[in-house]
């Protein structure tokens, strides 16, 4: 089969060859694993535009314009306020399919920082939204600081002084036409469309381990009455309750692959308030209980 190493591949299908990888090479750590065997200049343009900056703040500044290089779905937001805070997202992508790749590319992000300023940077803090239980320690031990799970968002924070570390790679003139460069590049990519189901389902992620996705917070998240959302999505054939379940569901069969949490744990992480609400649902959806679908 030809090879071309310039073709381009979508967002959700990242994440599902991903996905794909980790489980034939049984490897529940992949994304964080290749982010660090990743040589780094494979990022391409987005690597070297970010290298030819002066300092770590400006950098991370230069990653929240030209990821959209390499990803069509995946944004990052860089801001100073007490610290010096990265927020990743996805745009027109269902976050709760997702593990390897938002692990990948923060850890990566890390990676990167530290690789230019040839600092041992740590993050203060590390957040993300999905769930990971004892094996994310090799993830802690690498990080440092404090790492946490089943967050409400995907995000990095540093030390403020951190912005202002002067970067090794720094090339002024390298830069000005770097610059030039990825700016063409960045133009000539269109933002994806994010229909209504994906901002919902993408809405409701964060909230289901905390059970509080109801139709009225997701509504309120997305700037909108609960009769709103409610009328919208009926106009494309689906209700809210239908979404939920769905991701219930989507999620239950990933978890219930990981031998270490218990049936009790898998419905808190899925909003449920009883293992036996959560056990009710799951016979009516597949016919089977948890237990048996294990």
């Amino acid at each position: 089969m030809e090879s071309n190493p310039d073709g381009w591949v979508g967002g959700k299908s990242q994440i599902a060859f991903l996905n794909l990888l980790a489980e034939a090479l049984g490897d529940g750590l992949f994304g964080f694993h290749l982010a660090l065997e990743l040589d780094l200049r494979e990022l391409g343009p987005l690597y070297y535009v970010m290298a030819s900056g002066g300092t770590v703040g400006e950098a991370l500044h230069r990653e929240e314009r030209y990821t959209r290089l390499i990803s069509e779905g995946l944004r990052v937001h860089a801001r100073l306020a007490d610290k010096l805070i990265v927020d990743t997202e996805y745009e027109g992508i269902e976050r709760h399919f997702d593990r390897h790749q938002i692990e990948f590319w923060m850890t990566c992000t890390v990676r990167k920082i530290r690789q230019l300023s040839g600092r041992h940077i740590e993050p203060v803090q590390t957040s993300w939204m999905h769930h990971r239980g004892a094996e994310a320690a090799e993830i802690r031990a690498y990080l440092g600081g404090r790492v946490s799970f089943d967050e409400g968002l995907d995000r990095l924070q540093f030390s403020k002084e951190v912005a202002e570390y002067e970067l090794r790679t720094a090339d002024i003139f390298l830069d000005a036409f770097l610059l030039r460069y990825a700016d063409r590049m960045v133009a000539n990519r269109s933002a994806p469309a994010t229909d209504l189901r994906t901002q919902v389902e993408n809405a409701i992620t964060p909230r289901l381990p905390h059970g509080t996705a109801s139709q009225a917070a997701v509504a309120s998240d997305l700037g909108l009455g609960s009769r709103t959302l409610a009328r919208r999505l009926k106009e494309q054939g689906i209700s809210f309750r239908e979404i939920l379940d769905a991701m219930r569901m989507d999620l239950a069969t990933e978890y219930l692959r990981n031998e270490h949490l218990s049936v009790a744990q898998i419905a808190w992480l899925l909003g449920y308030a009883k293992a036996n609400s959560f056990a009710r649902a799951f016979r009516l959806r597949t016919g089977r209980s948890p237990g048996e679908s294990r």
